[in-house]
């Protein structure tokens, strides 16, 4: 398994707690980042994964990124980017940034989730993706949970679960992505 992006030290932690061999499982975890240079490069890692429908998480800035990358090569949206990193300011803003942070613990779907977020899903863009096989989940005005229906295992989150995992109490989303991961 590889883990991209430059937030891994906690998401390695977290998944050591769950399963010390998940290293030789295969799937992708694309974590946070704020260093978007490599952007195009991990956008086509998860088009490689996407296709290959071999199991994907991303979390946060991950989670962004994948849907820049079916935006671009699923629907068409080839100038599709996030506000965060489009300097040239022609892009399509598949991803906006928020009016205020978003820090802190916040309720999804019950759970407290760890947030650290200054950008987030294009909210003008919900119906397409909806028409297009995914599930998106939202709470508050953001899409925290964003799932492409017809692959195994093809999850974004905008949170960090990584941050509420505990050792012997796993996160369930790591919990659950480990185990498609082993069987795949």
């Amino acid at each position: 398994m590889k883990i991209l992006n430059d937030f891994q030290t906690s998401v390695r932690k977290a998944l050591n707690e769950i399963n010390k061999k998940w290293e030789k499982y295969n799937g992708l975890i694309v974590a946070g980042t704020h260093d978007q240079k490599n952007a195009d490069k991990v956008i086509k890692e998860i088009q490689k994964v996407r296709e290959a429908n071999i199991p994907f998480l991303g979390i946060c800035g991950g989670h962004q990124l994948m849907l820049i990358e079916y935006a671009k090569n699923v629907l068409g949206i080839v100038n599709a980017t996030s506000e965060e990193f489009d300097i040239t300011k022609e892009g399509t803003h598949i991803i906006k940034r928020l009016p205020a942070p978003m820090l802190g613990i916040k309720k999804v779907k019950g759970n407290s989730e760890s947030h650290w977020n200054y950008y987030a899903f294009n909210n003008a863009f919900i119906d397409i993706f909806e028409k297009n096989n995914w599930e998106l989940y939202l709470e508050n005005g953001i899409i925290e949970i964003a799932e492409l229906k017809r692959n195994k295992y093809h999850l974004g989150v905008q949170f960090h679960p990584e941050y509420q995992n505990l050792k012997g109490n796993p996160h369930y989303i790591l919990k659950e992505f480990l185990k498609v991961c082993q069987k795949k």
